[in-house]
């Protein structure tokens, strides 16, 4: 299962990782349902703020050549999955 750990509050700093699910498979938590829109079928405005802190981190980290070639389609990868998976 993919993880994202919190490795500092200030500056807010995250790093991706795997876990076996086993291990996290009872203490995974749903999303609250206050990242969703009042219709239920979209992410709330919130989620819009937290998913884009968590992109421009991700970003941030990779910042390579070889990454920055590749953002445009990572941000439409992201756009796809977002609209069609939630």
């Amino acid at each position: 299962m993919v993880s994202i750990k919190r490795t500092s509050n200030n500056p807010y700093t995250i790093e991706f990782g795997e876990v076996p699910l086993k291990e996290v498979a009872l203490s995974a938590k749903p999303m609250s349902i206050d990242y969703f829109n009042k219709e239920g079928n979209h992410v709330s405005q919130n989620s819009l703020i937290i998913l884009n802190l968590l992109s421009e981190n991700y970003r941030n980290l990779y910042s390579s050549k070889k990454y920055l070639q590749k953002e445009a389609q990572v941000q439409n990868d992201l756009s796809e999955l977002l609209i069609n998976k939630i």
